[in-house]
């Protein structure tokens, strides 16, 4: 929050897991098949418009929805109490999409967030018309 001049009016939390390869025998470090190899896989949550590092949550696993929740959270919480007024918007990829984070965004209104989703047969049905929409705008 030092890094800024005066509150912005929006505020973008971006929440991302990043593979970093072990060096030798690290202790704690996992096989990741998305990675394709032993890794730790730390979430990092970053301003999103400026690209700023805000925090680290180091694990050696991939960062579950309660773990990005915890973070989130806290991170949430001093943003709110130093800055009241922007507009909060939270994004991730479809990692993040566990039902606990879409019910925390959900049941935060003065929050808005946007999670990808991994396709699936039921989704291009279920998105078809907004889709279409989208085309012909």
């Amino acid at each position: 929050m030092a890094s800024y001049h005066r509150p912005p009016a929006v505020m973008v939390l971006e929440v991302d897991a990043t593979a970093d390869r072990p060096h030798g025998a690290q202790a704690q470090s996992r096989y990741d098949g998305y990675d394709g190899g032993e890794c730790f896989l730390p979430c990092h949550l970053y301003a999103g418009l400026s690209g700023r590092l805000i925090t680290t949550i180091l694990q050696a696993t991939r960062c579950s929805g309660a773990h990005m929740l915890a973070g989130r959270t806290r991170v949430g919480q001093r943003l709110r109490h130093a800055w009241p007024a922007p507009w909060c918007i939270c994004r991730g990829d479809s990692h993040f999409a566990s039902p606990e984070v879409r019910a925390w965004s959900e049941a935060h209104a003065h929050r808005s967030y946007g999670i990808g989703l991994t396709s699936n047969a039921v989704l291009p049905k279920l998105a078809h018309e907004v889709l279409e929409q989208a085309r012909r705008a």
